[in-house]
């Protein structure tokens, strides 16, 4: 059975959106992320941290897209 393309394209959106979502927290200035802090679990890692994570977010999520298209 394969999986549709729409949601693979979907998930593959989702994944992408959640790697933006953590280089915006790597973007922001360090009072404005040392405010963040107290609101608990993923807030609490290092800054540099989302920069990474964000970075294999996307990655990943543009390999998945790539795989639904048929381009890889």
């Amino acid at each position: 059975m394969r999986i549709p393309a729409w949601l693979a394209i979907a998930v593959a959106a989702v994944v992408i959106a959640f790697g933006l979502y953590r280089l915006r927290l790597f973007a922001l200035g360090a009072e404005r992320y040392a405010a963040l802090r107290d609101r608990g679990m993923m807030y609490r890692i290092p800054r540099r941290n989302h920069l990474f994570i964000g970075i294999v977010f996307c990655a990943l999520g543009t390999w998945l897209l790539l795989q639904a298209l048929g381009v890889v």
